[in-house]
């Protein structure tokens, strides 16, 4: 969606008595006395009276190459399409963003300088400080930092890992909370469970000393890793890489408390959901006239 289509969409949720809120503020882990695992508990959360709970996710929050460089030189170029080239901070979040004449400007063109935004202005839109879970894949930077780019010098890619490692702990101290969504943005229903091992493998050691330990596993490419968690090898395997959280993408709110993981469902409100699907929706917000007309037709 645009910038100004997400204003909107923040704007509807608070008007329809929504409230941001965590993943920590519904479950407790404990420890069992007879394996000493995690274990999860529901708990009940208490709003103000006429507040409901939302959770937002944004995915693909890396800036790619292929959105802000289109030379692919390693820095952001006048091709990119309007994208936010760069997510920064500086006594607040800010984006860059590489105009068509090459300048660059700054400003809020994506989610969390957006939402900040908001929530300057509509402060109980936030439960005790809560924000939003950011979800990145790892083979193309974070935020537009090409934290493993071979196309930089050692110099300029070390800054670049050390700006980001600044950035991540801004995030985190604002209350954002940060996940995985693959290393490779693959489909791990299509990979077998040592090929998953591998790609966990690569984000633990390329993008987990940046962003942190998480666990949260978001999945990619609206994917899973079947229907039954138990006595399934690919669970196993992202278990034992420390994810307990996992939310895949469903028209269908769900979710599974289990002892040993924490399973739920996600709207993903693309603008060919949003376009084609109003009913995903319309218990939580009105739709209409959210698109800008100047998409035109869009596919479904």
């Amino acid at each position: 969606v645009t910038t100004d289509e997400f204003t909107v969409i923040l704007q509807r949720l608070y008007d329809n008595g929504y409230v941001l809120v965590d993943l920590d503020d519904f479950y407790i882990t404990g420890y069992s006395n007879s394996k000493g695992s995690d274990i999860f508990f529901e708990k009940k959360l208490m709003l103000p009276v006429g507040k409901k709970p939302i959770i937002l996710t944004e995915t693909h929050c890396n800036y790619y190459s292929y959105m802000v460089d289109l030379n692919q030189d390693g820095e952001p170029d006048k091709d990119g399409a309007g994208f936010a080239s760069k997510l920064c901070w500086n006594n607040g979040f800010y984006n860059q963003q590489v105009k068509e004449d090459g300048s660059t400007v700054t400003g809020a063109f994506d989610l969390v300088p957006l939402l900040e935004n908001f929530i300057s202005l509509h402060p109980d839109f936030s439960y005790k400080g809560a924000r939003a879970i950011l979800a990145f894949s790892g083979y193309d930077g974070i935020f537009g930092y090409r934290i493993n780019s071979d196309k930089l010098s050692a110099d300029a890619l070390e800054k670049e890992r050390s700006d980001a490692t600044v950035l991540l702990t801004k995030l985190r101290e604002a209350g954002y909370t940060m996940a995985c969504y693959t290393y490779r943005n693959v489909d791990y229903s299509v990979k077998s469970a040592s090929e998953i091992k591998k790609d966990i493998e690569l984000w633990q050691q390329e993008i987990a000393p940046i962003v942190g330990q998480t666990d949260i596993l978001v999945f990619a490419q609206e994917a899973d890793i079947g229907t039954n968690y138990k006595n399934n090898e690919k669970f196993d395997v992202l278990y034992e890489g420390g994810f307990r959280f996992f939310l895949g993408s469903s028209p269908f709110l769900s979710r599974v408390v289990d002892e040993d993981y924490v399973r739920h469902n996600r709207l993903s409100a693309t603008a060919s959901a949003l376009q084609h699907h109003s009913d995903w929706f319309a218990n939580i917000l009105d739709t209409t006239a959210l698109l800008n007309p100047l998409r035109g037709d869009i596919p479904k």
